[in-house]
């Protein structure tokens, strides 16, 4: 893909991520668009890694999700990033307990938004899916 890096010459560089390309995706399974970026990292010449712009928390989730796949195909990582989100909005999930993380870094912080577009704190977001959980045991 990129020309040779030879990262032996970077001092205390470990790694260095190429942007390959990034993707607007528009589905009607949240109320914003999704941003896919799809990343080349050296010395790993090997794999694409794909990010998003987005973690998803949805009932039944201990924890957001937020896809990161790494694959040789760059087509397979985009798809796993997007389908790794939207596969966690099931039509029996109300909006207001479907919530989106838009992502400030590389970890889980950032806002909380239902998917209604409306923000919440990550407390309000607790709870709805709690009165959820305890009105839906099936889950």
């Amino acid at each position: 893909m990129p020309d040779e890096i030879d990262l032996n010459n970077i001092p205390d560089v470990d790694e260095l991520w190429e942007l390959v390309k990034e993707y607007r995706v528009v589905t009607n399974k949240c109320f914003r668009d999704i941003f896919v970026k799809v990343w080349y990292v050296l010395p790993d010449t090997d794999n694409y890694h794909a990010t998003t712009n987005f973690s998803i928390l949805t009932p039944g989730q201990a924890t957001p999700y937020k896809p990161f796949p790494c694959h040789r195909d760059m087509n397979l990582v985009i798809l796993q990033a997007i389908t790794g989100l939207t596969s966690f909005v099931k039509d029996t999930y109300p909006p207001e307990c479907v919530f989106w993380i838009e992502r400030d870094d590389w970890i889980n912080a950032g806002t909380y938004f239902d998917n209604n577009g409306m923000e919440v704190t990550k407390a309000a977001a607790a709870e709805r899916i709690n009165e959820y959980l305890d009105k839906h045991s099936d889950i």
